[in-house]
């Protein structure tokens, strides 16, 4: 069993290591200059950002709706 064992082991590593090398890739050249991040970059926001965007908006919306007086004190 100990003989067989040995023997399966040997044989898979006959057929992996081989595989290692012709799948390996040389590795990328170094860039001459910086690169140039493309896309924007988003930052991650808070809650309270969140809040802060959405009383502006809510802000904004108000102040296009023109409400009267009487609307103004329901809002």
């Amino acid at each position: 069993m100990k003989a067989l064992r040995l023997t399966s082991m040997a044989t898979t590593l006959m057929a992996v290591v081989p595989m290692a090398a012709v799948h390996a890739q040389p590795a990328p050249a170094a860039p001459s200059a910086p690169a140039v991040q493309q896309g924007p970059q988003y930052l991650a926001f808070t809650e309270a950002d969140a809040r802060a965007v959405l009383n502006a908006r809510l802000a904004a919306i108000r102040t296009v709706m023109e409400l009267t007086p009487e609307q103004e004190r329901l809002w």
